[in-house]
């Protein structure tokens, strides 16, 4: 998966705030990238690798909320689930329990994006393995283990000014 960047994101949340016609509108954006390995009696037994990056759209007409959730990030498609969510909205009865979404904020920058973490790929877990595999042979063991490795990004915006990535 390739990281979203700010810019893009940020790009995305004012399109998607910019098309929608409610009182107030709320987007999240997830990624991930999760790699594992899997060894069983000194082989590999299963590998594998799941991206994913998916966006939630919710807005509200005073008190009535409408969520949808997409993985497409084109204008067509995003304009389609602002009218999705905005329809479900107008559908749904009003919540008693309605919080409005918060003002805007500023967010500390916090590190915790690690290039090393994001360079593993299939060949580094199959090394990792095999020197576990190794060890175990050359003591006349046998191992079995599990290798996951995980990166991702969130993203929080609303139409109240509120964007933190």
């Amino acid at each position: 998966m390739k990281q979203m960047s700010q810019e893009e994101a940020k790009r995305i949340c004012d399109r998607v705030m910019s098309l929608s016609r409610a009182d107030e509108c709320r987007v999240s954006i997830q990624g991930t990238r999760a790699g594992n390995i899997r060894t069983a009696q000194n082989s590999v037994s299963t590998a594998g690798l799941n991206q994913d990056t998916q966006m939630s759209i919710s807005v509200a007409f005073g008190k009535r909320q409408g969520t949808t959730t997409l993985n497409e990030f084109d204008d067509k498609a995003l304009e389609r689930a602002v009218r999705r969510a905005e329809d479900i909205a107008r559908l749904a009865p009003e919540n008693p329990e309605f919080m409005p979404a918060v003002g805007k904020q500023e967010f500390k920058a916090s590190n915790t994006y690690f290039k090393e973490t994001a360079a593993i790929d299939p060949e580094y877990r199959a090394e990792v393995a095999a020197q576990s595999i190794n060890l175990a042979k050359k003591n006349k063991l046998v191992t079995a283990g599990f290798f996951l490795d995980t990166m991702g990004f969130e993203v929080i915006a609303n139409s109240n000014g509120v964007f933190g990535y």
